[in-house]
């Protein structure tokens, strides 16, 4: 029997709607139970790449965007993709530390429009719920 961890939040008003992009089935799969232990976080569809992304985001209306950066095209074109596809959700961009120039692929995706950048060789589920958070209090806020 496998027992979850629950990660509860007093404040858990309203769960944040998360979609999550990745090219690989175990990356979507891990993050998908990893995120379904936090009371305020609710998975709102999954894709395989940006083709299929697109109309479960506009179906599911997202308020972030998981976006696996080493997807088969360019990641900061997927970004902007989403981005211009689902404008009301913010992306929290996640890469792979020495795969490419790190520092550079993370400015473009800061400037392409992702509310942070994370990279998942060293980012553990708490700092991957808490940069979930902080993007959704950007989108939150800048409707205010």
């Amino acid at each position: 029997m496998i027992e979850m961890e629950t990660h509860s939040s007093a404040s858990a008003l309203y769960r944040i709607r998360v979609m999550i992009v990745a090219r690989h089935n175990g990356v979507r799969q891990s993050l998908s139970f990893a995120l379904a232990t936090f009371d305020d976080l609710v998975l709102a569809g999954e894709a395989v790449d940006v083709e299929t992304a697109i109309p479960v985001c506009v179906r599911t209306k997202p308020d972030v965007v998981l976006l696996d950066m080493m997807l088969e095209m360019n990641g900061i074109v997927a970004l902007q993709t989403i981005r211009q596809v689902c404008p009301g959700s913010q992306i929290v961009a996640l890469g792979v530390l020495g795969i490419f120039d790190e520092q550079s692929l993370l400015q473009e995706a800061l400037q392409a429009g992702a509310a942070s950048y994370l990279l998942k060789c060293t980012a553990d589920i708490d700092q991957i719920a808490t940069a979930i958070r902080a993007a959704h209090r950007i989108s939150f806020d800048s409707m205010s």
